[in-house]
């Protein structure tokens, strides 16, 4: 009788309330808020990459016309 009483309010004691609901919400906002800026700082980064990947290329080739050929 004494197990099924723990058991019983282990279980009630579980259930979700609206401050769980709330600690959920937070955190999937804060991952999404996360992820946004990830993925900001991620295109910047690879958009200069690729600039500057460009200008070198373009400066190369501009040293040497044969440059693509080599490559």
């Amino acid at each position: 009788m004494a197990r099924e009483f723990t058991l019983q309010k282990t279980q009630k004691e579980r259930q979700p309330t609206r401050a769980d609901a709330y600690t959920t919400a937070a955190v999937a906002w804060n991952l999404e808020k996360a992820n946004h800026s990830i993925s900001h700082r991620w295109n910047g980064l690879s958009n200069s990459l690729g600039y500057h990947a460009g200008r070198l290329a373009k400066q190369r080739s501009s040293e040497n016309p044969g440059f693509w050929l080599l490559a």
